[in-house]
């Protein structure tokens, strides 16, 4: 196995680039919103699809009493 030997210049670049970084939620119905090279822009909007429908429960036939 080949070690990988990193300068100090490309350790500060690393952890430039981690510091840089930020989450932010995505509320449900939302999307992010990503620039030309697909990376989150921090931005988000309404998702523009519908979500697929929910089929309904399944009703229980109601026992007739006996006459």
């Amino acid at each position: 196995m080949k070690d990988t030997v990193l300068t100090r210049i490309q350790l500060a670049e690393a952890a430039a680039a981690s510091q840089k970084r930020n989450t932010f939620v995505i509320p449900e119905g939302h999307e992010a919103v990503r620039d030309s090279e697909g990376r989150a822009t921090g931005e988000t909007r309404p998702i523009t699809t519908p979500p697929a429908p929910v089929p309904k429960a399944r009703r229980k036939a109601k026992a007739k009493p006996d006459a």
